[in-house]
């Protein structure tokens, strides 16, 4: 029984101890990064804009490269922030 006693102070101290170590000051800092991105001339730009438009209404291709575009925005978002 005496040691039985005796663990439970100190289980309480260990997990008090675990639990402000959490609070501690250190500060860990994340970057995220983005991959870099493709870079298209104005003129190949205006290529795939053209061919954009000659896709049907339904495409998934279309509907992807909408996908793509977004995630390019994203990302240089991500950059100016970093």
């Amino acid at each position: 029984m005496l040691a039985l006693a005796r663990m439970k102070p100190l289980a309480a101290i260990a997990v008090t101890a675990a639990l402000l170590t959490a609070c501690g000051t250190a500060r860990t800092e994340f970057r995220t990064r983005c991959p870099s991105l493709a870079e298209y001339t104005a003129e190949r730009q205006k290529q795939a804009a053209n061919e954009l438009l000659m896709l049907p209404p339904d495409s998934a291709l279309a509907e992807f490269i909408d996908d793509y575009g977004e995630l390019r925005k994203r990302c240089r978002a991500v950059e100016k922030r970093t």
